[in-house]
């Protein structure tokens, strides 16, 4: 998420654009909240932060669930 949202980061404060919706709020109900929690406290890097502690915590909740059903698999196939 870092490598990604610092360079899309700067290309929106650019071009004026709201790519990936870290530029600017969004009209998406659980990112316009966040945003409004967030920006006027902490700006704009702030609610990218907050983005990006977010992915990282879903991705690794799905990494988590990947490793539960391979092991499950290993332990049905072990006892078969």
């Amino acid at each position: 998420m870092i490598a990604f949202s610092v360079p899309i980061y700067h290309i929106n404060g650019a071009f004026d654009v709201n790519y990936m919706f870290t530029g600017t709020r969004s009209d998406v109900g659980i990112l316009a909240k966040l945003w409004d929690m967030l920006t006027p406290a902490y700006g704009r890097i702030g609610f990218t932060i907050a983005l990006g502690c977010i992915l990282f915590v879903v991705l690794h909740l799905f990494f988590l669930i990947y490793r539960l059903i391979g092991r499950l698999q290993d332990r049905v196939t072990s006892e078969s």
